[in-house]
């Protein structure tokens, strides 16, 4: 993911990042609870790559064990290697006017 180190993720970035996540795992739209709880877990002062991983990480562990209900299949690590490529992509052929919105 090639974003400044320095960059620090808006709350509507970081929101959308969080419906997408639910949108590709569970197919359905977060409640406004769960993207509070992924937001406020996650580390808000992280920057750059490492803030958006850490976000990617925490949504995706919630929706492992909030939703899921902790199945052996699919891990919450196959979860992530799932879907952090396809934040790479989005990262890659977006700005951060279109991921905002």
């Amino acid at each position: 993911m090639k974003v400044p180190k320095d960059y620090l993720i808006n709350y509507e970035e970081r929101k959308r990042i969080v419906e997408k996540i639910f949108e590709i795992t569970l197919g359905a739209t977060p409640r406004q609870t769960d993207t509070a709880v992924c937001m406020l877990m996650s580390d808000r002062e992280a920057k750059g790559r490492q803030g958006i991983n850490n976000l990617i990480d925490v949504t995706c562990d919630y929706i492992w064990d909030h939703w899921m209900g902790e199945p052996k299949e699919p891990s919450a690590k196959e979860i992530k290697d799932y879907i952090k490529p396809i934040f790479t992509k989005w990262y890659k052929t977006t700005n951060v006017e279109e991921r905002s919105c």
